[in-house]
């Protein structure tokens, strides 16, 4: 068998770096855009959702930003992990919200389910399903349900109380 040397690996070299040269030019000023506004009454933070766009406008992630200063970031290939997705928000160490990706396309969008703890007491959860959709240059959130496919800007998270005590979200209301 024939040791391989530097020249031999030179095409596989090449090709690398390659791919890593174009991939790095399509997300290196990424921009965000704004897509939704998260509000509850459990809390007095506000958060914003926005998508995190490459200079081709493809879908690269998303960030969610608080009116405390908290900063969460999101590659695409962690919201489409078929494991959970990504935990949104933390109340002392306990996932409270999650978001996952049903295989999101970078270039047209698709569906993300946002799972919220119902009740922290017997460890239930609910469900809201959206699609993040690319209009031209502009990503817009939708949800589609009895009342038919409509633009969303906001989500407010209704508290669920008992006893006077916070145990979790009693559902999502878009807007």
């Amino acid at each position: 068998m024939k040791p391989v040397g530097f020249v031999d690996k030179l095409p596989i070299l090449l090709a690398i770096f390659v791919c890593l040269f174009s991939t790095s030019r399509s997300i290196a000023n990424p921009t965000n855009q704004t897509v939704l506004y998260g509000t509850s009454d459990a809390t007095d933070t506000k958060f914003e959702f926005s998508a995190t766009v490459s200079d081709e406008g493809k879908l690269v992630g998303m960030e969610v930003n608080g009116s405390d200063g908290s900063k969460s970031v999101y590659f695409l290939s962690a919201i489409n992990d078929t494991n959970g997705g990504v935990a949104v928000t933390k109340i002392d160490g306990r996932t409270v919200v999650k978001m996952r990706g049903l295989n999101i396309d970078p270039n047209n969008g698709g569906e993300i389910e946002i799972y919220f703890l119902r009740n922290g007491a017997t460890g239930t959860w609910g469900k809201m399903q959206f699609e993040l959709d690319r209009n031209g240059n502009t990503w817009e959130v939708y949800v589609n349900n009895q009342d038919g496919r409509r633009k969303i800007n906001s989500l407010f998270f209704r508290a669920n109380r008992f006893l006077g005590k916070l145990i979790g979200i009693e559902k999502i209301i878009a807007n």
